[in-house]
C-alpha cells in the first residue's frame, strides 16, 4: 500500500492518471530507471577522466567526454562506453513496473537496453528508434515505440555524448524532432529518474521551450525531495512542469506501481467487457451468461472453419507444383472461403480487445495454418497473442515449448520482412537495394532466445532438436549487418 506522501500526489495528480487510462501518456525516461545496473552520468564521467588521464575539477560535464575524444579518438570512446553499458543485466524493479503501463510512445536518453528488454518480456513488440531513417516505423496502436533520443549501444555510433554531439543533434535528426514536437503539442508527458542538473533533461526542455512556448502543455516530472525546494517548484511551474517530489527510490516504485494499478483499472471500465457488466445490476447476470455463451460458440467455431478448409486445401495442393504452395493453396480458395478465414480472425481479436480471451492454443493453432498458407501478417498477429499470453503467464500447454513460440514468431517476422523487401525490389527496380526493417531486429530478438540459455551460452540440448534457429540467427545477423 502507498505511504501517505504517495497517496496524496495521487489524488492530487488525478488528470495525469485519466491521461494514462486514456492512452493519452508519453513517458521519458532517464538514467535513473538504471539506476544500479549501470553507471550514473557522474560515475561515467568519472570512468573516463580516470582512464584518459583528464582533470575533473571545473570541468563542464560536456566537455570531459569532448576531451576524451581528443585524447582517445571517438571509436575509442565508443567502445568504451559500449564496454560500460552493455553489460548483462537484468532490468530493474522500476522499469518491471513501468513496463506494466499501456505506454503506446516512450522516449529515453539512456544508452543500456534494460527498458526494452522489460518491455518485451511482458509480451509487447517494441519498435526501436534511435535514427531519423527509422521514424517511418512508428505504429503507435499496434506496438510500443521506443524513441531512444540519445542513440543506443546496438549502434555505438549513434550516442549523443559529446558537446559537439548535443550541439548538432537538432541538425542530425530533424525528423525524431519533429516527431517529439507534435507529440509534446497533444500528449502528456511523464518524465522519470532524470535531474534537473541533468544536462540530458535540460537539453530536452530547452527544446520544449524554444519550440512550444507559452501554448505547451504542461508536463509531469518525479523528483527526489531532497533535489526540490519551494523555489524550485515555482519555477519549472512557470516552465509548465509540475513536479511530484518523493522521499526516495522506494517511494517512487510505490508511486508508479500504485499509478499503474489505477489508471489500468480505469481503462479496464472503459474497454474490459467483464468489468464493464458488473456495473450493469440486475442484468449482470443474464448479460454474463450470454457472453460467456459466445465465447464458447467462438472457441468451436475455431476449429469447425479452419481444419475442413485445411484439409480441403491440402487435398488441392496435392495437384499443385512445388515451390510457394502456400501462396498457390490460398489461390485456390474461394472468395467465401476467404472469408470465413478472415472472419475468424477478426472475431477473436475483437474477444481478445474487450477481455474476453479465447484458449491460447486456439491462436497458435490458428497462426499455423495462417502461416502455412502464408498469409504472414495475419500468422503474425496470431503469434503475437500466443507470445504475450506466454509472457504475463497465460500459457500452460506443456507439450509446447515456449522457444518453440518464440522459434515460429522469430521466423515469420522474417517471412513478413522477406514479402515486403521483394515487393519494394519489384517497385524500384533494384534487386540489390537492402531496407532497414525492424522486422530483422524482433527476429533477431526471439532467436536469441531460442539458441541461448538462461546464462547467456548456447543451449545445446535445444539446438540439438531445432538447429536451423541457430542458421537463422546467423542468417538475421548478416542482414542487420547490411
Amino acid at each position: 500500500m502507498p505511504n501517505d506522501g504517495v497517496a496524496d500526489l495521487l489524488h492530487t495528480h488525478e488528470f495525469l492518471l485519466q491521461e494514462m487510462s486514456a492512452g493519452n501518456a508519453v513517458l521519458f525516461c532517464g538514467a535513473g530507471v538504471s539506476q544500479g545496473r549501470y553507471p550514473t552520468w557522474r560515475q561515467m564521467l568519472q570512468e573516463l577522466a580516470a582512464e584518459a588521464g583528464l582533470p575533473t575539477t571545473g570541468v563542464d560535464s560536456l566537455d570531459l567526454p569532448q576531451w576524451y575524444v581528443e585524447a582517445r579518438g571517438r571509436a575509442a570512446l565508443e567502445a568504451r562506453l559500449v564496454r560500460l553499458f552493455d553489460a548483462p543485466a537484468a532490468p530493474t524493479r522500476l522499469q518491471r513496473i513501468l513496463a506494466r503501463f499501456p505506454w503506446d510512445v516512450i522516449f529515453t536518453t539512456n544508452y543500456d537496453r534494460l527498458l526494452e528488454r522489460a518491455l518485451t518480456d511482458r509480451g509487447r513488440e517494441v519498435d526501436v528508434v534511435i535514427e531519423d531513417t527509422q521514424v517511418g516505423r512508428v505504429a503507435e496502436h499496434s506496438r510500443t515505440t521506443l524513441v531512444k533520443m540519445h542513440g543506443c549501444v546496438s549502434r555505438p555510433h549513434s550516442l549523443v555524448v559529446t558537446r559537439e554531439d548535443y550541439d548538432a543533434y537538432d541538425r542530425q535528426h530533424p525528423a525524431i524532432i519533429t516527431y517529439l514536437q507534435s507529440l509534446l503539442a497533444t500528449r502528456t508527458f511523464l518524465f522519470v529518474g532524470f535531474s534537473l542538473r541533468d544536462p540530458n533533461f535540460r537539453s530536452i526542455y530547452r527544446i520544449v521551450q524554444q519550440v512550444l512556448g507559452s501554448f505547451r502543455r504542461y508536463a509531469y516530472a518525479i523528483l527526489l525531495e531532497r533535489s526540490v525546494n519551494p523555489y524550485v517548484l515555482q519555477y519549472w511551474r512557470r516552465q509548465r512542469l509540475l513536479i511530484l517530489p518523493l522521499a526516495g527510490p522506494i517511494q517512487v516504485r510505490q508511486f508508479m506501481a500504485q499509478a499503474q494499478e489505477t489508471a489500468n483499472r480505469w481503462a479496464a471500465r472503459r474497454r474490459q467487457l467483464p468489468i464493464i457488466l458488473e456495473g450493469l445490476g440486475p442484468e449482470r447476470d443474464r448479460l454474463r451468461a450470454q457472453v460467456e455463451a459466445l465465447v464458447e460458440a467462438a472457441d468451436a467455431a475455431a476449429e469447425r472453419i479452419r481444419l475442413p478448409l485445411l484439409a480441403e486445401m491440402r487435398e488441392r495442393g496435392d495437384e499443385l507444383r512445388s515451390g510457394r504452395l502456400g501462396a498457390q493453396l490460398w489461390s485456390q480458395t474461394t472468395a467465401e472461403e476467404r472469408q470465413q478465414l478472415y472472419s475468424l480472425h477478426n472475431l477473436l481479436q475483437l474477444l481478445e480487445e474487450i477481455g474476453l480471451p479465447v484458449p491460447a492454443r486456439r491462436w497458435l493453432h490458428l497462426g499455423n495454418t495462417l502461416y502455412e498458407l502464408e498469409k504472414w501478417d495475419l500468422a503474425l498477429q496470431a503469434y503475437r497473442q500466443v507470445h504475450r499470453r506466454l509472457a504475463q503467464g497465460g500459457w500452460d500447454d506443456p507439450t509446447v515449448h515456449p522457444k518453440e513460440i518464440a522459434g515460429d514468431l522469430a521466423r515469420c517476422y522474417l517471412s513478413v520482412a522477406q514479402a515486403r523487401l521483394d515487393a519494394f525490389r519489384r517497385i524500384s527496380g533494384d534487386a540489390a537495394v537492402v531496407l532497414d526493417l525492424a522486422e530483422y531486429e524482433w527476429a533477431e530478438d526471439h532467436l536469441a532466445r531460442c539458441i541461448l540459455d538462461a546464462e547467456g551460452r548456447l543451449d545445446r540440448d535445444w539446438l540439438s532438436q531445432r538447429p536451423a534457429d541457430l542458421a537463422e540467427y546467423g542468417y538475421v545477423c548478416n542482414r542487420l549487418a547490411e
